[in-house]
């Protein structure tokens, strides 16, 4: 019986491996990893007596990175680090019943963590429970079939620790339970001065004594604008100045925009007493209401606005203040949409019914992922994509006519990521983006250059459907579900259940009294089809 490891191996590795799990009478072990979860047990009474004199005569004598030297310290080799560390996890046993045979197996975290993704390693050890000879041993690592790796050596150490401080001989609850953590795989943050990098401790008794480090008082200063501007001058190329706006402190700078005049959201226009206008008069409002958020959005209030937003997701002034805006992810859309049930679907997208901006143009936003940083170029957005469909690489996609960069691996001019980068590069007033593809295999990184002609066509365009479809909305909810009445049939008054809706006139039917039997992407009720059909004559 051999497990899905052993199918994913080479010809030649398959051919090794299974040289590995058979004995010298010819009998084939069980593939350890095949084996279900019902035949291991957690029980360490029942693990063999192993001593160092039977690991150190295998890590000898099995070719592997250890040699008669560095075992004569092997409490500082990382398979070592990774016991003290609580690296490797609880140990099962399983007992193949033949010649006394058992293998033992665990998993164990890699090094270096990458929190809750990070890919551990499944281990085992098969050896004779009898005389204690190490037989075997396999790791998932990539050094794993030479049967000698670090993460096999730590499952020996582990257990070669147990049985000399005699912890093999009783259960843990008889004892103290405190001698050796399990490995945890999530890793909490701390601050620095709460970190210890010593080495933990073993005492007489076996248990494992947590290092500690000498608790020292830390008194430090908040760091201000005028901090950060010295040590600009300092060292202007500093790694970690680069991305460090005065802006970006967490002192008297947040604070300090925060006692600002705050800028009022645009959903704050809305006003009941005028649902009743007329659509002449709701636009001249509009248009004065553009206006006046004009000469109100100063460049001071802009700064505010994108200190703090930039949490995106994570911020409540964020959530409040991309209602109503024509965002980078909507710009393509708005300049592109034809339809009229299209347009109506994009303004309720916009108002986020479902569920850094420029002082000249109030009715904009974007929330580029990162900021670009450059001696020779200056400052520039960042713009990330991880597309799920090519996860695995991008190998493919320049055949796939929707994915968004060519064979040359530029973007698009004509995809909808094109408008995102423009309107980001627009709004914060860079030349450049850097947009990044990202996916497991692969990683790509392309200069977009500000594109002035594309600019000059179309924020007009959103401009126009800003100040005609947006602001009207703003300002009276009309479309807004919770504000609107209880929708009833036109043509029998009955209640909504069941109905269609006309993409001309807004008014509702049941799809009886409209005599359709299934709803169709534009449907247009016989009124306003026989008014199409008067204008047209």
């Amino acid at each position: 019986m051999l497990s899905a490891y052993y199918n994913s191996l080479s010809a030649s590795d398959k051919i090794g491996y299974a040289h590995k799990l058979t004995l010298v009478n010819g009998i084939r072990l069980n593939d350890p990893y095949a084996l279900g979860a019902g035949e291991w047990i957690n029980d360490e009474k029942k693990w063999p007596r192993l001593q160092w004199p039977d690991i150190h005569s295998y890590l000898i004598e099995t070719p592997s990175l250890y040699s008669r030297e560095s075992l004569k310290s092997y409490t500082t080799l990382d398979a070592y680090s990774y016991v003290t560390d609580n690296h490797v996890q609880d140990i099962l046993l399983h007992d193949y019943k033949i010649e006394n045979f058992v293998t033992l197996k665990t998993k164990v975290l890699p090094s270096q963590r990458q929190g809750k993704r990070t890919e551990i390693y499944n281990v085992w050890v098969i050896l004779n429970k009898k005389n204690n000879c190490i037989l075997t041993a396999n790791c998932t690592c990539m050094a794993g079939l030479g049967s000698c790796c670090r993460h096999a050596a730590a499952l020996m150490l582990k257990v070669e620790l147990w049985v000399r401080y005699g912890k093999t001989e009783q259960a843990c609850t008889s004892g103290t339970n405190q001698w050796l953590l399990t490995s945890r795989r999530e890793v909490k943050a701390a601050r620095l001065s709460e970190i210890c990098v010593r080495r933990p401790k073993w005492t007489d008794t076996g248990l494992l004594q947590p290092a500690k480090g000498k608790r020292q008082k830390v008194n430090v200063k908040e760091v201000t604008d005028e901090h950060i501007k010295k040590l600009k001058l300092l060292e202007p190329k500093a790694a970690v100045l680069t991305s460090l706006d005065c802006s970006d402190t967490d002192t008297a700078s947040e604070s300090d925009k925060e006692n600002e005049d705050p800028l009022e959201p645009l959903a704050a226009l809305y006003d009941e007493n005028l649902r009743g206008l007329s659509s002449t008069e709701l636009q001249e409002k509009s248009d004065e209401t553009f206006s006046r958020l004009r000469k109100e959005m100063t460049q001071e209030k802009c700064e505010n606005l994108e200190c703090v937003t930039k949490n995106q997701a994570q911020s409540q002034a964020w959530q409040t203040h991309r209602i109503g805006r024509i965002t980078s992810t909507t710009l393509h859309r708005v300049c592109t949409v034809r339809a009229e049930t299209a347009n109506t679907n994009l303004v309720k997208q916009i108002m986020h019914y479902d569920n850094k901006d420029l002082s000249d143009n109030p009715h904009l936003g974007a929330s580029p992922d990162g900021v670009a940083n450059c001696s020779c170029c200056g400052r520039g957005a960042v713009e990330i994509k991880c597309p799920y469909k090519y996860h695995d690489g991008l190998k493919g996609s320049s055949d796939d006519t929707d994915f968004c960069l060519d064979k040359s691996f530029h973007l698009k001019k004509n995809h909808k990521y094109y408008h995102q980068v423009q309107l980001h590069m627009f709004v914060c007033g860079v030349q450049y983006c850097d947009f990044v593809i990202w996916t497991q295999r692969d990683l790509v990184i392309t200069r977009v250059a500000r594109d002035e002609e594309m600019l000059y066509t179309f924020l007009p365009i959103a401009e126009q459907f800003f100040r005609q479809s947006i602001l009207p909305e703003l300002l009276t909810r009309s479309m807004d579900p919770k504000r609107q009445a209880p929708t009833v049939c036109f043509h029998c008054g009955g209640p909504e259940v069941g109905k269609i809706t006309c993409a001309k006139c807004n008014k509702h039917f049941h799809y009886e009294c409209a005599k359709i039997k299934r709803k169709v992407k534009e449907w247009h009720c016989e009124q306003c089809k026989k008014t199409t059909k008067n204008d047209a004559l």
